[in-house]
């Protein structure tokens, strides 16, 4: 019993602390969005892989996350009836990768913020409505 009282007050600590994703820090983001770019860059110079040392393996491993985060946020936007961006068509995960990419690149005071907040503005200041 008394190491439970003990024990109790640390679990209910841990409880408090809020849960973040990896995808919470636009830095974190930036890194794996740079891997899909660059392996994707790759895959077109050298046309194929050719052993798991091969640097396209760790690079497509964070532009997998990159381009889940980028379906998740559209997809989770798509319900949203008045966008403040409008998306060309087609346009593909590698492009909205160098979109973000270079919108942290011109905004480093951003890197802290919540990926989502930076995705967004990317994407307007990218892809602003006409009206």
């Amino acid at each position: 019993m008394k190491s439970l009282k003990i024990k109790l007050p640390f679990f209910a600590i841990f409880l408090m602390i809020p849960l973040y994703t990896y995808s919470s820090d636009s830095l974190i983001l930036l890194e794996r969005c740079k891997g899909h770019i660059n392996s994707m860059e790759l895959v077109k110079s050298n046309g194929n892989v050719t052993s798991l040392e091969d640097p396209i393996i760790k690079l497509s491993l964070d532009g997998n996350f990159c381009v889940g985060y980028i379906h998740g946020f559209l997809d989770a936007q798509s319900s949203i009836q008045e966008k403040k961006y409008c998306l060309p068509y087609p346009i593909d995960t590698y492009q909205i990768a160098k979109v973000y990419s270079k919108y942290l690149e011109e905004h480093p005071e951003k890197l802290h913020q919540n990926s989502n907040i930076t995705f967004s503005e990317a994407l307007i200041s990218y892809f602003p409505c006409k009206n």
